[in-house]
């Protein structure tokens, strides 16, 4: 599954969530996973983690 989840976040990149949650469920991953995973603040590989001060607050 974990492999699932990596090959989601670059498909999530190019292609958007709708298509990584395709991916990761024909994959096995279950639901409540793929949400935790396409709910995190760091969702793309590149992506630097989120902070209040980048925020704005």
């Amino acid at each position: 599954m974990a492999a699932a989840v990596r090959c989601g976040l670059e498909i999530d990149g190019a292609r958007g969530s709708v298509a990584t949650w395709t991916h990761m469920a024909a994959n096995g991953a279950a639901s409540d996973t793929i949400a935790r995973v396409l709910a995190s603040p760091r969702r793309r590989l590149g992506d630097r983690p989120y902070s209040s001060a980048s925020l704005g607050q």
